[in-house]
């Protein structure tokens, strides 16, 4: 494989911002495609992550409406854009505030 197209894994750590958990998770979602290759200098073996497969990993759902989009920051961005966010702390607060009123005896 053409080594432009592949990350070393601590190199993907800071590309991703990510942990080390989330990006065993990732790899274990088969989010993250792994690679083994020797290393030219050291000729030992060494793990790669496909360029490809971080793009896609950072392809996220948004909670609210459910589009896919590009994250910029995979742990925070759970929802596509601060107006989806603020309709789904709405619709929480909301949903809170009826289920207080269902409790109360009438």
């Amino acid at each position: 494989m053409d080594p432009r197209k592949l990350y070393t894994l601590p190199q993907t750590l800071k590309t991703l911002h990510v942990a080390h958990q989330t990006l065993c998770k990732w790899v274990l979602a088969e989010r993250l495609t792994i690679v083994t290759q020797k290393d030219p200098k050291t000729g030992r073996l060494r793990a790669y992550v496909t360029k490809e497969s971080v793009k896609n990993a950072r392809r996220v759902t948004c909670r609210f409406c459910g589009k896919d989009f590009q994250a910029k920051h995979p742990q925070l961005a759970e929802y596509c854009s601060i107006r989806c966010r603020h309709k789904a702390i709405y619709a929480r607060v909301k949903a809170r505030a009826l289920a207080k009123r269902r409790r109360k005896p009438a």
